[in-house]
């Protein structure tokens, strides 16, 4: 075995070292370094949190970093990535396989080492597998020919020897350092907060596959940039401006321009309505009632009563951001000019890049209505005190033994019932008569009608509370005569 046989194969016999102990890596990692993916994505369904950003596709032109001219392989005409922004800035992107693959040979001037850490599912851990194989390949091929330059990359520039184990070791270290970056099996170095579960993991890779699909490419690689790092994202710093111009006022790139004056997305506050009830309680016959002591029919008298409680209106909104498609030029982030730029950016040449950006927020407005069920009704008749204190003293001085007998009455529940029932227009209603009570006193009875309702979805219970009287009369007899004339 000669000495180029021997170098490939311990390449790629430290690949697959590292792969024995990074593809275990399945729950999550705890450790440290900026890239906490639970700012993105729920653990527990493996879905995008409500307040991600979907930002959409970019893609860059003839990308610098893949020009073919020093590096190892051949150049590369276009990067696509898809790029999600979380509400504190950070940004995760999704980039094409074959966008990855020319990352992974490119790793430092890509902005893939520059990453805070990654996620791969098994297509981009496959495809990455394949993209570390052909460098394998590549390096059997020109094994008198690549090194690692200035910038970290791989090139072709003559700058290995057979002989050379310093330049052997520096192209070894090269590849493995890209695997250890990119190739962590659920998870990379640094990262945290992915997903709780393989249903959650199978989900995100689904869902992966299916944005992937929306933007006619394949991807299953997130590389993730916090909101400080993303002048060292591939996308630079233009999309995380405009969607949170507070989260990026620290980061220091003068060449992002702003095409329209943006103002941070505001809808109405949601409302409450509660509905205005209406209840009464009413004496209803007879005109003038008598005590049932007098009344030869023991009439007595009837009351009615009724509660009304319209529906609960809940009205809340949902911004809904709407974005352009525009071409931007965007030079470095130092303000100087890119190498090779394909545009130009005020006074120094840039990258011509396609992306989105978000034109305004439209407000959805939705409108609930809830209907308010009454849970409880009580109704009752109650002799005054004025009426009390009259016939203990005023009536029985002279109707010796004058009494009460029954100065409180339970009309509902007691005597009667309500009839409690929600209607189709979400109004609700109790409603119902007591007839016949048999009063024994005479004077004003008190009328008092409580209800109390079971709240809505989006409300508490309520009670409420009406009132009124009613005058039971009796028939005095002063004179009393002896027959003698």
């Amino acid at each position: 075995m000669n000495k180029i046989t021997r170098n490939t194969l311990s390449i790629a016999l430290a690949l697959i070292f590292v792969s024995a102990l990074a593809i275990p890596v399945l729950a999550q990692d705890g450790t440290t370094g900026g890239a906490d993916f639970g700012n993105f994505i729920d653990p527990d369904t493996g879905l995008m949190l409500p307040g991600v950003i979907d930002a959409g596709e970019i893609t860059i032109d003839n990308p610098e970093w893949a020009s073919g001219e020093d590096n190892l392989g051949t150049a590369y005409q276009e990067a696509s990535y898809h790029q999600y922004i979380a509400p504190n800035g950070d940004t995760i992107l999704a980039p094409s396989l074959t966008t990855m693959n020319a990352m992974i040979m490119n790793g430092e001037t890509s902005g893939l080492l520059a990453s805070e850490g990654s996620y791969q599912n098994p297509v981009g851990l496959i495809a990455s597998w394949m993209a570390l194989g052909q460098g394998v390949s590549d390096l059997t091929y020109y094994t008198n020919q690549p090194g690692v330059d200035a910038n970290g990359n791989l090139t072709m520039g003559g700058g290995y020897n057979v002989d050379d184990d310093t330049s052997l070791d520096a192209v070894r270290e090269y590849i493995l350092t890209n695997l250890q970056k990119v190739l962590l099996g659920t998870y990379s170095g640094g990262s945290s907060g992915l997903t709780a579960s393989g249903w959650a993991a199978l989900v995100q890779a689904g869902t992966q596959l299916i944005v992937g699909g929306q933007d006619h490419m394949l991807a299953g690689t997130y590389l993730y940039y916090t909101v400080g790092n993303c002048a060292n994202s591939p996308v630079g710093c233009q999309a995380v401006c405009q969607a949170n111009p507070i989260a990026c006022a620290a980061v220091a790139n003068s060449l992002i321009p702003t095409p329209v004056p943006y103002t941070a997305p505001s809808c109405p506050a949601s409302t409450i309505v509660p509905g205005s009830p209406s209840l009464s309680i009413s004496k209803t016959g007879p005109s003038n009632p008598l005590v049932v002591g007098q009344d030869p029919d023991r009439r007595g008298a009837d009351v009615s009563f009724y509660v009304v409680v319209p529906p609960t209106v809940y009205t809340y909104y949902i911004p809904i951001p709407i974005y352009e498609d525009v071409k931007l030029c965007v030079g470095n982030d130092d303000g100087t000019s890119v190498v090779g730029g394909n545009c130009t950016a005020g006074s120094v040449k840039g990258t011509l890049i396609n992306t989105r950006q978000l034109l305004r927020v439209d407000c959805e407005k939705h409108v609930e209505v809830y209907a308010e069920p009454i849970g409880a009704v009580n109704a009752t008749a109650d002799l005054n005190s004025d009426s009390i204190n009259w016939i203990n003293h005023e009536l029985s001085s002279y109707y010796y033994g004058a009494h009460t007998i029954q100065t409180s009455f339970g009309l509902v529940p007691g005597l009667g019932s309500a009839n409690v029932y929600c209607d189709g227009g979400k109004t609700c209603h109790a409603n119902g008569a007591v007839t016949n009570i048999p009063f024994a006193d005479p004077g004003t009875f008190s009328l008092n009608l409580f209800a109390a309702t079971n709240g809505t979805p989006v409300s508490t219970g309520r009670t409420f509370r009406a009132s009124g009287d009613l005058q039971v009369s009796f028939i005095a007899v002063r004179l009393i005569e002896n027959g003698s004339h």
